[in-house]
Parts: structure tokens; C-alpha cells; sequence
């Protein structure tokens, strides 16, 4: 697991670092349900995906800019997901 981690997967701090997006605006998000890890160590340490992740941080970005609330876009992501995993379904 720990080739896979270090290769794909980073911590918050190593996402904020990237992002330029404060570690409590990425807990917030995380809080909301925005944003999910991908694995969680047995210490409790959770890593991201950071390139899927920095992807919906743009689209977070961009949509609260547009006025979406965190409410409305989890709803888009969730509805994204559910149509993504329907199309790979009817394969």
C-alpha cells in the first residue's frame, strides 16, 4: 500500500500545498460531502486521489462562483456519478 500512496494518493496538506486552497476551506468541503478520500491508513491518515481531486476542486471552484451553493453542487456531483456508473452499466 505504500507504493500506491506514494505514487497516486496525498494527504490534505500535500492538496491545499497544490490547490492554493486553505486546509480548513478542503476539511469544510470534506465536512459538506464535496470531497472524499480514497483510502484511509490504519493510523487514520486520509489520502486523496490528487489528480480526481484538484479536478472537482476547479469544478467546486468554479460553481460556487456562479452562485451554487455547497447543498446544489453536491447534488450535481452526486447526479454526474450516477449518470457516469449508468453509462458504464449499458457496456
Amino acid at each position: 500500500m505504500k507504493e500506491k500512496i506514494k505514487k497516486n494518493l496525498v494527504k490534505i496538506e500535500e492538496l491545499s500545498k497544490v490547490s492554493g486552497v486553505q486546509m480548513k476551506i478542503l476539511s469544510s468541503y470534506v465536512k459538506k460531502g464535496l470531497l472524499f478520500y480514497s483510502e484511509q491508513a490504519e493510523n487514520g491518515i486520509r489520502y486523496y486521489d490528487k489528480g480526481k481531486t484538484l479536478e472537482n476542486l476547479e469544478e467546486i471552484k468554479k460553481l460556487e462562483k456562479e452562485g451554487y451553493t455547497a447543498k446544489e453542487i453536491k447534488i450535481r456531483f452526486n447526479k454526474e456519478y450516477l449518470f457516469k456508473g449508468l453509462e458504464d452499466l449499458e457496456d
